[in-house]
């Protein structure tokens, strides 16, 4: 209603000042040597409506504004190179598409004061009971005091990460699928870094426990009972644990789901789920089931997560041009951060993780051995 009631030279002016908000946002956006450059993302019609208030001299500055078949405008590769959080962003969904981190599912998330220093202080459990038993008092008398002992340990913040240049020609050429690529390998290598190390942790900790299996790469290896009985170990300490996560090599795929004992004790009226879906079903109370190439071949892993271990992410400081993406609670972002080389010249994208990992219950593993012949 208030535009309306201006006459058409004040109408005017309040579009153009209006249309040069919008062009120092986009300069602040796109990190104009002239304003202070802010990290942030913006939806692709805002950019569009801000790349057409520029002079074409000004927009041809900025890159070419590529659109796909549904008329959505992305970012060109110049643009996306100036905001490291739309990177940091498409690194989450690399990552989510192949079902996160495995640490994150394995170990339980600790905070980032828990590292706060660059070393994580944590008690390796010992005994679970305290060092006295309860006792029946009489009326006025005082409860006997107990206490128990474990060892305090230190773990540092290690540094996890890998850089990948992007050459002058690309950004020009705007070569989007060159820096699409480069992200997804980025992510790979960080994700696989980071498992191999959760995984190494938890398998050949001398205080784990350890059961040898019956050869389940054969089709009637009775993998139920050994699971069964990895299940016990823990259970017989009397210490409140539970293996109810098994984690073995995506090579034992095709096993778990040729065995005749597991298909025919998960066959229920309308057939087999596990042939039915290709997802080996959960079996003895089992929450999840996961593959990975960082366990042996002949090996698999029987976890209480929710005791076993502990992971915590040291967070960059902000000063240090570190932008990352979190998607929620229990997520660990990957840390990105794009700088200019000089020679030769180029950008360059670094990205990684602060992590610190401990074993804090050795006995809430059982390591399976003699998996396969």
């Amino acid at each position: 209603m208030l535009i309306q009631t201006l006459n058409r030279s004040q109408r005017r002016a309040l579009e153009l000042r209006h249309r040069a908000s919008e062009i120092r946002a986009l300069r602040e956006i796109a990190g104009d040597p002239g304003s202070r450059q802010r990290d942030y993302t913006i939806p692709a019609e805002l950019l569009e409506r801000l790349l057409q208030a520029l002079p074409a001299s000004e927009r041809r500055r900025y890159g070419p504004l590529s659109t796909s078949d549904s008329a959505s405008a992305t970012l060109s590769v110049n643009m996306m190179l100036r905001q490291p959080p739309v990177i940091a962003r498409d690194l989450v969904n690399v990552i989510l598409q192949r079902g996160g981190f495995l640490a994150d599912r394995l170990l339980v998330r600790g905070s980032a004061e828990s590292v706060a220093g660059g070393a994580m202080r944590y008690q390796r459990s010992g005994d679970s009971y305290l060092d006295h038993d309860p006792e029946e008092i009489a009326e006025d008398a005082d409860w006997p005091r107990a206490g128990w002992t474990e060892e305090l340990r230190t773990e540092a913040v290690k540094q996890y990460g890998l850089e990948v240049p992007v050459s002058m020609l690309s950004i020009r050429r705007n070569q989007i699928d060159q820096v699409t690529r480069a992200e997804r390998r980025l992510a790979n290598s960080i994700v696989k870094f980071v498992d191999t190390k959760a995984i190494t942790m938890l398998r050949t900790d001398a205080d784990i426990q350890t059961f040898n299996a019956n050869n389940w790469d054969a089709a009637a290896a009775d993998i139920i009972g050994d699971v069964a009985e990895g299940q016990e170990l823990m259970d017989t300490l009397d210490e409140g644990l539970f293996g109810q996560t098994l984690v073995v090599p995506k090579t034992m795929r095709v096993h778990l789901l040729g065995n005749t004992a597991l298909r025919d004790a998960l066959k229920g009226q309308g057939g087999s789920e596990s042939v039915r879906t290709g997802q080996v079903a959960n079996f003895l109370g089992l929450d999840n089931i996961y593959f990975t190439n960082q366990v042996p071949d002949d090996e698999a892993l029987l976890i209480d997560v929710g005791v076993a271990g502990t992971i915590a992410d040291e967070a960059p400081d902000a000063s240090e041009g570190w932008s990352g993406y979190g998607p929620g609670a229990g997520f660990a972002p990957i840390y990105v951060q794009v700088y200019d080389e000089k020679r030769p010249k180029r950008k360059v994208v670094a990205g990684g993780r602060w992590p610190a990992m401990a074993l804090v219950e050795p006995r809430a593993v059982v390591k399976f051995t003699s998996t396969t012949t």
